[in-house]
């Protein structure tokens, strides 16, 4: 379960200069036109720890 808790951090942490740089941002740019939109959506809401 501490895994778990490890990986969503790092997830959900900037990362940069100023941290602007975040993993699910990144993902989606580069390949999230590949991804369905319920994925998409959910990985947006992981980010933002709304789900």
């Amino acid at each position: 379960m501490l895994e778990v808790f490890i990986v969503e951090d790092f997830f959900n942490g900037s990362f940069g200069g100023d941290g602007e740089v975040n993993v699910i941002d990144d993902y989606l740019k580069r390949r999230g036109w590949r991804e369905p939109v319920p994925a998409g959506r959910h990985l947006r809401a992981a980010k933002s720890r709304d789900i």
